[in-house]
């Protein structure tokens, strides 16, 4: 077997004892409130044994010093929940405005001002004048049978 350099052998030549990279790893940030939130949180858990058993109200989150209060930082890589449309690619956006016409069509559609929607309602009005018709000539045929019964019963 021939001699092969050390970097060669060792795959890239990269030390096995440098420090580990966060190259390829999720990084997780917080924003300023949520790191307050929680800090309060924690301090509230913790000095909320103490003050309950000595009866002292927890004291006040110290103010922020300098122009820290008038600054507004947000992190632009951390993604939200919520996405305005200006976020959404092409597919979103083409799905979310396919949606809003369908619900807006169907607003129409049970309003009756869409001309499907007009004929379905003359339709359900049709079938619900024969269903007040076919019920009042079944009461008429009630009432007929129970004259009859009744007139029978007389004889």
């Amino acid at each position: 077997m021939s001699q092969m350099p050390k970097s060669a052998r060792s795959g890239g030549g990269k030390k096995s004892k440098s420090k580990p990279s966060m190259k390829g790893r999720t990084r997780k940030f917080s924003s300023r409130p949520e790191k307050a939130s929680s800090s309060e949180e924690e301090k509230s858990s913790d000095s909320g044994s103490e003050s309950s058993s000595e009866g002292e109200a927890p004291t006040p989150a110290p103010a922020p010093k300098g122009v820290q209060q008038l600054i507004e930082v947000e992190n632009s890589n951390r993604t939200g929940k919520t996405h305005s449309e200006m976020d959404l690619n092409r597919r979103e956006r083409e799905q979310l405005e396919k949606q809003r016409a369908h619900e807006h069509y169907q607003k129409l559609y049970r309003e009756g001002k869409t001309e499907e929607g007009r004929r379905d309602l003359e339709r359900l009005q049709i079938v619900r004048r024969q269903r007040e018709e076919a019920a009042k000539k079944r009461a008429e045929e009630a009432a007929a049978k129970e004259a009859a019964r009744i007139a029978s019963k007389k004889r």
